[in-house]
């Protein structure tokens, strides 16, 4: 009796017990490629982050250093405008010196001719500058009579073109100084009168 002959299942066997199949390489490969991707993004933020670090000292260390120049430049500025400031000397007070005048009795510009006023009066004037400065306040003696002769002819001439009702008006005594002021130095430049003392003041109208 003839055998039929049973397949052979050695052929399908082996194909299955040889080398993996794809599937199992792809499934393989995966781990690998992923964990190669985690470390390259690990790498790539420590770098990023170790230059931000740089960055951030580089900044504080040029700050530093400009406040410290800054400060630097402040503290060597102040004691040379400190110096300047000591070199500059107040101006020295002027140099007056004074004249005394003997009284003034004088007919007034009044109508009828009646009124007169007595008045007596010293002059402080600005000293000349070769003047000594060792008394400021004391009177005039080396003026010469004719500056003195000058200054009451100035002042007699003034008080003789006033009405007694000027002289004895609120802000009288006052403007006519100012009278004086402009009449002595118009008619001497010597006469410059820094201000005028009334020791006597009588108006008769």
């Amino acid at each position: 009796m003839a055998t039929t002959p049973k397949p052979s299942i050695l052929k399908n066997s082996g194909a299955k017990i040889g080398g993996p199949s794809a599937g199992t390489e792809a499934a393989s490969s995966t781990p690998a490629e992923m964990s190669g991707s985690k470390s390259g993004g690990l790498l790539r933020w420590l770098l990023i982050g170790g230059g931000a670090l740089l960055l951030l000292a580089g900044f504080a260390a040029g700050g530093l250093w400009w406040k410290r120049h800054h400060s630097h430049g402040k503290t060597s500025a102040a004691p040379a405008k400190a110096a300047v400031v000591k070199e500059i000397k107040p101006a020295a007070p002027p140099t007056t010196v004074e004249m005394s005048m003997d009284p003034f009795v004088v007919n007034l510009a009044d109508a009828g001719g009646h009124s007169y006023a007595r008045i007596g009066l010293t002059l402080v004037l600005l000293a000349p500058a070769e003047a000594k400065k060792s008394d400021k306040k004391s009177e005039v003696a080396d003026a010469g009579p004719d500056l003195k002769a000058e200054a009451r002819d100035a002042i007699i001439t003034l008080l003789s073109e006033q009405q007694a009702a000027d002289l004895l008006a609120a802000g009288g005594k006052e403007h006519l100084k100012q009278l004086m002021r402009q009449a002595l130095v118009a008619r001497d430049p010597r006469l410059q009168v820094t201000d005028i003392y009334f020791t006597e003041f009588l108006v008769q109208s």
